[in-house]
């Protein structure tokens, strides 16, 4: 196993898993700001 090529694909990984962070973060905002006016 080439180490860059371990590096990039680690990298790539974190990348991923912020990027769902993020738009599990933004999803859960917009639910919480759109839920009381849905009652």
């Amino acid at each position: 196993m080439d180490t860059r090529l371990r590096k990039i694909l680690v990298t790539a990984g974190l990348v991923l898993l912020a990027l769902i962070l993020i738009a599990v973060a933004v999803y859960a905002a917009a639910f919480i700001m759109l839920a009381p006016m849905m009652q």
